[in-house]
Order: structure tokens, then sequence, then C-alpha cells
């Protein structure tokens, strides 16, 4: 496999343009800006509020899959296209069409529905075909367009919401989607369709009811989807707690452009580890970060302090996606990356989905975040516990062997 191509490379950078108004910035690390407002509009209680973001997540959690198996099949760029285009559409009429907390729930999870190819899906896809030594350094530098999208998207939109209204704050994303994350699929991504020369040769009797007996499978799904559930439940929540400890919003929606400086600087590290170390090594020491961060939470941390533990959550989210695509390709056979790659990935949407809904339940059902914060906290320690279980790749790089024991 031949690697460094110029034109490999542009598309990496505009990979990683396109990601920082993907379906992460811009669906969730942005909805704790919405969340007061809905919440005072639509007269309901914050877990209920929450629920509108489970369905968005949910929905692309649902298609991941199928858009998974058509993107083994089917020319990037169109697939990414289209996606885009349905996506940004939805979010537009979201503000516009919106007059009760269902009506708004429906339009939210047809605009996750329509995401699926907005997702890191079509991207990772393409780069673990044109990359092997650095495909970890290539996966993070196009997915640290999401951690470029979490610190700007959410302050941006603040100053949008606190001028105008939630309503306009939906179009403003939806506009963003069809201008940034259009312009740079259609400048960067290569026009094609996936042959033998982009794909690993192996054996094709890796099928669905293969791998779906296979323990690796499903210790990675449980590992990652923990590591999901907890860090996307505290992200969307992260704001209304600071708003809870007395910090207005506009300051609140500052100090989560910590959480996207801290995954853009984790992204970056951690791309370079997997290249060099054993993958579920790196992602332990990522998730105990994140465990850290929860359990200075739980301490009642000082509110001037938000900055730290929104630094050390976003440190932890650094690896998270880049994580998912590289194990992927290092323990299946990547001519069927896509589908794995799509049910991998949408179990990880589902368990996004889920995080913010069961933290918003727990402060419903006990006024607080303690309790749920807890639960979070342990459920990180047996992620970290199940990564450790993954063993020797399967399929190694072939520069060496260094990683491919633990």
């Amino acid at each position: 496999m031949i690697e460094g191509k110029a034109a490999d490379w542009r598309f990496v950078a505009g990979s990683a343009l396109a990601l920082v108004v993907g379906n992460g910035p811009i669906m969730q690390f942005t909805f704790g800006v919405f969340l007061k407002p809905i919440e005072a509009e639509f007269s309901v209680d914050r877990g209920t509020a929450s629920f509108v973001l489970t369905l968005g997540l949910l929905a692309t959690a649902l298609a991941l899959p199928f858009a998974g198996r058509i993107a083994d099949r089917t020319r990037p760029k169109f697939f990414s296209l289209l996606s885009i285009f349905g996506f940004g559409f939805f979010l537009m009429t979201t503000g516009a069409l919106s007059n009760s907390i269902g009506s708004l729930a429906l339009l939210v999870f047809l605009a996750g529905l329509l995401a699926a190819g907005h997702t890191p899906l079509p991207f990772v896809r393409l780069i673990s075909a044109r990359f092997d030594r650095r495909r970890g350094l290539a996966l993070a530098c196009c997915l640290t367009g999401i951690g470029v999208g979490a610190a700007l998207v959410p302050v941006i939109l603040q100053h949008v919401v606190g001028a105008f209204s939630w309503r306009v704050g939906y179009a403003f994303l939806g506009l963003a989607v069809w201008v940034f994350g259009g312009l740079s699929v259609m400048a960067t991504m290569p026009d094609m369709v996936f042959s033998e020369k982009e794909q690993v040769q192996t054996s094709s009797a890796h099928n669905r009811r293969q791998y779906l007996r296979d323990p690796i499978f499903w210790l990675m799904l449980l590992s990652i989807s923990l590591t999901a559930f907890c860090a996307n439940g505290i992200i969307a929540h992260l704001i209304p707690m600071m708003s809870d400890r007395g910090i207005g919003l506009p300051e609140a929606a500052k100090a989560i452009v910590w959480v996207g400086v801290a995954t853009i600087f984790g992204r970056f590290l951690g791309g370079i580890l997997l290249d060099r170390f054993w993958a579920p090594g790196v992602a332990i020491t990522f998730v105990s970060a994140m465990a850290g961060g929860t359990l200075l939470l739980l301490g009642g941390i000082h509110t001037e302090h938000f900055a730290i533990v929104a630094f050390i959550i976003g440190f932890g989210l650094g690896v998270e996606a880049d994580l998912v695509g590289f194990l992927v390709s290092r323990y299946f056979p990547l001519e069927r990356f896509g589908e794995l790659f799509g049910l991998m990935f949408g179990a990880f949407m589902l368990a996004n989905s889920a995080g913010p809904l069961a933290l918003g339940l727990f402060y419903s059902s006990f006024g607080s975040y303690g309790i749920g914060l807890q639960f979070f906290a342990f459920c990180l320690v047996v992620a970290c516990l199940v990564f450790s279980q993954l063993g020797k790749y399967r399929f190694a790089p072939a520069s060496g062997a260094a990683n491919q024991v633990h």
C-alpha cells in the first residue's frame, strides 16, 4: 500500500473541514445551547427535553449499519453529498416547523436519519483503504474536525440564539452543514468506487453471522458503547450543570471550548500513539482520563475550575471516534469495513443517544446529577476492564510487529 500521496492528504484535510459541521458537532455538542430554551418554550422537564437529542442520535444509530453497507458498494462522494443535503434541509425545517415537543422530536429524528452519511463513516472508510502504517495519524487528522467543531460551533451558536432565537439557531446549523460540509466534500473527496486495490484481500468467509458469533466483536462493542454513553451524556449536560451553579450561558458555552481544544490535542496524541502502541491500551489511558474528570465533577469542583474538567473530559474524548475505525481495521478484514464499522459506529451512536437521556432522567428523578455521575464513573471503569480483554491484532500493520501483542 502506497501512503502519503498529496491527493490522499488533501482528502484528509478536506474530511476534517467537513466534519467541523458533522453530525457530532452539529447535533450533539450544540444541544446544551438548545436545552433550556426548549424547556422554556414547550414547558417540559429536562429529561423530556433531552429525549429530543436521544431521538436524533438514535436515528443515526439505526441508519448507520445500512449506511455502512452502502459505503462499501457505492461512490462515497455521492453518498456524502446526498446525506449532507438531507441533513441540512431537516435542520432548517426543525426551527421553522416545530410547534410542539413532539414535532420538534420528529424533525430532529429525521435530521439524524439523514446524517448517517455525514458521520465519520465515509471518511474513515476511505482513509482506512488508503493508509496502513500511518492510519492512526491520518484518522486523527481527519477527525480533528470534530474537535474544532466542538470548540467553535457551540460558541457561535450561542451568539446566534442569544441575538435571535433557538429556531434561527437551527436554520444557521443547516446552512453551515450545506456550505462547509458540501463544499469540502465536493472539493477534496475522490469520485471513486472502491476497487480491489483499495482493499486488503482476506477471506470472504467473515460474513455477518461469523462476526456476530465472535467474542472480540462483542467486547469491542461493549467497551466502545460504555465509553460513548458516559462521555456524551456528560458533555450534553455540562452547560446546564454550569448554569445550575450560577454560571451564565454565554460563559458556560465558552468553557465548552476547552472540550474542543482538548479533543483536538487528545486526537493528535491518540493518533500518534495508535500507530505505535497496542490500541486497547491507548484507549484505557484516555478513558481513565474521562473517569478522572467525572470524579472531579462528583467532588463538587469550584465553578472557576469547570474549564479544567471540560479539558480533561475533552482529552478523553480525543481518541473516541478514531478508535472505532482503527480497532475495526485491525481486528476485522477491510473488505467488510463499511458494514462492520456501520454496526460498531451505530452502537456507538446508540450509546451516544442513551447517555444524555440517562443523565437527564437521573437529574429529573433525584434533583441533581450526583447519582448519575457515580453510575457513569462506574461504567467507565468497566469499559477499561473490557478493553484490556481484546488481545493481539488480527490484521497488524505491515511495517512491524510492535502493535501485535499486548
